[in-house]
């Protein structure tokens, strides 16, 4: 999970100088990587293939989603009837992979807008969650009676609370984002937010983020978010860290602790990790994180189970009042001077280091 090393000085270096040092190894990239690094060294010389070849990249299912979403961008761009085809034929396929279709339905909008919605509607009534939150998400804005009719009627059920966990987030943001819907149907977020909503957690209300987040974006929250900076603090390998050790921490807290610790971290504080204010060192993250980043960030913690570190094996309690937060005492805590990531992008036996 990641890769920990040591950080140096260096002089600076121009984007160009950075472009040319890793086209020096292009050839090499695309011959030995593989994964994510071969379909992003594929992606960027796309465009010298012929129409005829790109257009079995983006038909060829043993490709990665992501590559073929690119392929079809690309295909799009050179050919826009063969592109829209293509796109078309992949929705039309029984069994293909959600982040897929769900691509190909955002590229199928400007081309054909009537059968994007068509497709939309029939991923809210069959396809897999993340199909139904992004056609929840793609068909608010939408002028059309079909889309308005779709989001009507999950208004209701938002307030009632028959709609789904997975899908509030989704259907409270669509009404209080798109002025155009009648005032009848966005009546239901105001509602909703003053039934659910609680003093201190703004823009988060935690009925709509405790479930239906993504693991593969929380994931990317979690080791990417520039303004999170997760990985400044925490670890998941029972390494030394400014913060507490998180590499088991589903295992042991539930989705209700891990919203309070991250959106209110001075409910709850480890004993070790108090500042000079009687503060947790950790900043709260409701100017930092969207309520969606929010979502799939839980939804990533939560999975952390396979390796409970030492630093959540909680012995005792500390006392707690009123003008203060609650401190809990651990079996033991890591600690380090200076612990900062560095990028390696590993091509075959060689590493190669990413100073851009």
């Amino acid at each position: 999970e990641g890769i920990w090393g040591a950080w140096w000085p260096r002089e600076e270096q121009t984007m160009d100088e950075a472009l040319s040092a890793v086209l020096n190894h292009f050839d090499t990239i695309l011959a030995n990587s593989q994964g994510k690094v071969q379909d992003l060294a594929r992606s960027i010389v796309i465009n010298q293939y012929s129409i005829d070849e790109i257009e079995a990249l983006v038909l060829n299912a043993q490709e990665s989603p992501g590559l073929r979403i690119g392929a079809a961008s690309a295909l799009i761009d050179k050919d826009r009837s063969k592109g829209e085809q293509a796109v078309k034929t992949i929705l039309a396929q029984q069994g293909a992979p959600s982040n897929l279709l769900i691509g190909m339905r955002a590229m199928l909008m400007p081309l054909d807008q009537d059968a994007a919605i068509a497709s939309y509607l029939d991923a809210f009534t069959s396809g897999e969650l993340p199909e139904q939150q992004d056609a929840i998400r793609q068909l608010g804005p939408v002028q059309d009676n079909r889309a308005k009719t779709l989001i009507a009627s999950l208004a209701p059920k938002l307030v009632s609370g028959e709609l789904p966990a997975e899908l509030r987030l989704d259907v409270y943001e669509v009404l209080e984002a798109n002025k155009h819907l009648p005032s009848e149907v966005r009546i239901a977020a105001t509602q909703y937010k003053q039934q659910y909503a609680a003093a201190g957690e703004t823009p988060f209300i935690r009925d709509t983020v405790t479930t239906g987040g993504s693991v593969a974006r929380g994931k990317e929250v979690f080791f990417y978010h520039e303004g999170a900076g997760c990985l400044q603090c925490h670890r998941l390998d029972n390494e030394a860290a400014q913060g507490p050790n998180l590499s088991g921490i589903g295992a042991v807290h539930d989705m209700d602790y891990l919203y309070t610790a991250i959106v209110m971290p001075n409910a709850d504080i480890l004993e070790g990790y108090v500042n000079e204010n009687a503060q947790s060192n950790m900043k709260a993250m409701n100017d930092v994180l969207s309520p969606t980043e929010l979502r799939d960030l839980l939804a990533y913690l939560a999975t952390l189970k396979d390796n409970p570190g030492p630093a959540y094996q909680l012995v005792s309690a500390g006392g707690s009042n009123a003008s203060g937060p609650k401190v809990v005492s651990i079996a033991s805590k890591w600690r380090h001077e200076t612990l900062l990531p560095v990028v390696l992008l590993v091509i075959g036996a060689s590493p190669l280091l990413l100073l851009a």
